[in-house]
């Protein structure tokens, strides 16, 4: 845009392409999951017109589709992440979101007392392997004779599409995590680092399957003891949902919602 043309310049916008295309099907998928809890959180009551949560959720739906396909989408990102494996040892980016691949991540060996910590390193053992794999299969695929549009649809389920939410998921984690550490506000700090032990470890266990595949843990109590940190987190935050809500509570106007008005009625 500026007219500059440089290396760097061009790593940066693939960086910044691979981001946003990672970066909005997980907000589209997870805005529109949210709306659909919050109305069955609400019982019959959601389910009522006057309640507009289904006409939130209506209406955010269709950004799982436009501005980009979800998962049309996220073939932006795994080319590009793909395009790195032969670079691995120097990979070197502007934002530094891939410089994790460059070594091998250790396997699970015990929980530390950072919740966000752990899923960092689990997220980047994921995504680490999850490169390796994919990139096996479409060398394995090209051997066989398929052409690059067969090599990259066939490639999608369960290796490159989880190979971009995890590169995604393990660099919004790790941005936020930067974020709280420079709030000076000690009350609020300790909130937000509340809200993202939860989200991290939320997002995370979606994943578990997939980390037992990959060879990240064995046995049952890796599992466990996540699912319990996860319930853990949520009982942790629990006292400062009310607050929360009301600190990020759109205006009744603009809500114009039957449920949860200001007044308390």
């Amino acid at each position: 845009m500026m007219g500059e043309k440089s290396e760097e310049l061009s790593e940066f916008s693939k960086e910044v392409h691979a981001l946003s295309s990672g970066a909005k099907p997980v907000a589209t998928w997870l805005g529109v999951e949210s709306l659909g809890e919050a109305r069955k959180a609400c019982g019959g009551h959601g389910f009522l017109h006057m309640s507009r949560l289904n006409t939130l959720r209506d209406d955010n739906d269709p950004s799982q589709t436009f501005e980009g396909e979800n998962f049309m989408i996220l073939q932006q990102t795994s080319n590009i992440l793909l395009g790195k494996v032969s670079s691995i040892g120097t990979i070197n980016t502007p934002m530094s979101t891939m410089s994790f691949l460059n070594s091998n991540p250790s396997k699970f060996s015990s929980w530390s007392s950072n919740p966000v910590d752990d899923a960092l390193s689990a997220y980047r053992y994921l995504t680490y392997h999850l490169l390796q794999t994919t990139s096996s299969e479409a060398k394995k695929l090209k051997g066989a004779g398929k052409n690059s549009f067969e090599v990259r649809n066939e490639i999608q389920v369960h290796r490159a599409v989880n190979l971009s939410v995890a590169y995604t998921e393990h660099t919004m984690i790790d941005w936020v995590q930067k974020f709280v550490e420079e709030v000076e506000d000690v009350t609020v700090k300790t909130v937000l680092q509340k809200v993202l032990n939860l989200f991290s470890l939320f997002l995370l266990e979606r994943h578990l399957a997939t980390l037992y595949i990959t060879g990240y843990a064995s046995g049952g109590k890796f599992g466990e003891d996540l699912r319990e940190k996860l319930r853990h987190a949520v009982a942790e935050l629990k006292p400062e949902s009310m607050a929360l809500v009301d600190s990020i509570a759109p205006d009744d106007f603009i809500l114009h919602s039957a449920l949860g008005a200001s007044d308390g009625r």
